[in-house]
């Protein structure tokens, strides 16, 4: 593995845990939980379970350095989506873009999603998500997370 690979693996998983911490803060006072998911291999990032009704939605974060308001679209890995479509389909999954400046972008994976113009970005057949089809901002994905998982 180069070195520049190692470098981008230990961006993401910092930002992982960072993420996972701003979760837990903003979740402090429900009966919500949230951790990582211990599989190395699986497609989402985090679970969350609402411990009252035993509701579960799974979150795939997308951690980038570039700002993402510039952006008219976010990239996510071809085969992420089809896997999350092959097992994730009785649970909702939330789509999360972030960035260094703090900007949040999310969506509920949709199979319209898969419909999404794509193109190889280095070596990797990438969908372009829309980002008009996102919302935006940590409150609203916190209300969201709340509303799905019938908080």
């Amino acid at each position: 593995m180069s070195k520049d690979t190692l470098l981008k693996l230990d961006f993401g998983l910092s930002e992982e845990v960072k993420f996972l911490n701003l979760l837990r803060l903003h979740l402090k006072d429900t009966n919500i939980k949230s951790s990582k998911t211990t599989n190395n291999f699986c497609c989402v990032d985090f679970d969350i379970v609402n411990e009252d009704n035993n509701k579960k939605i799974v979150l795939e974060l997308k951690s980038r350095t570039i700002d993402l308001n510039k952006k008219p679209s976010f990239l996510i890995a071809c085969k992420k989506l089809y896997k999350i479509k092959m097992e994730y389909e009785n649970n909702f999954c939330l789509l999360i873009w972030s960035d260094i400046y703090k900007n949040v972008f999310y969506l509920i994976y949709n199979d319209e999603l898969l419909k999404s113009p794509h193109s190889v970005i280095c070596g990797q057949d990438c969908f372009f998500i829309d980002k008009n089809k996102c919302f935006s901002g940590v409150d609203g994905l916190i209300t969201t997370i709340k509303t799905l998982l019938n908080y």
